[in-house]
């Protein structure tokens, strides 16, 4: 059994990084998690180190980060150097092009970077994401828009 966590298990709104589960949301977990041949699971966008501290969830309780890319701590700490370049790469680009706009929020995550539109307003968005679907050009990257997907050289 797996659940979202921002939004199902605690707030959608607020910063990632402060969200707190509600009320009785890991104790509603603990019992399936502790039944014979049945697993639980937390899955968030939030990276696997913030969302084990913010979450506080037993450890009976999986916890799957960043949209499903990690499912142990040791993750984020063996990705190839060149993995690490194009992120580092990215994340400047991005915070150059948008990072300056209203209600923006661009987030460094072990495997991805993230632009945080929720708080801007619909033309903000629609600037922002005009510009991240051409950003790749800065960062010599291509890019294909499946939410944004850059192939870095």
């Amino acid at each position: 059994m797996a659940c979202n966590y921002g939004g199902t298990l605690c707030d959608a709104e607020g910063i990632s990084t402060e969200t707190l589960p509600l009320g009785s949301a890991a104790i509603a977990l603990r019992a399936p998690a502790a039944l014979p041949n049945t697993h639980a699971a937390v899955i968030s966008g939030r990276s696997l180190r913030d969302l084990a501290a913010v979450s506080r969830l037993p450890a009976e309780v999986h916890l799957i980060g960043s949209h499903g890319a990690e499912s142990d701590m040791g993750f984020a700490h063996v990705q190839p150097l060149a993995t690490e370049t194009v992120l580092q790469k990215v994340s400047a680009a991005l915070n150059e092009a948008v990072g300056f706009q209203k209600g923006i929020w661009i987030e460094r995550k072990p495997v991805a970077v993230s632009i945080h539109t929720r708080p801007a307003t619909a033309d903000v968005v629609a600037a922002v994401t005009a510009t991240a679907r051409t950003s790749h050009v800065t960062t010599g990257c291509s890019s294909s828009w499946t939410g944004l997907s850059w192939t870095c050289p």
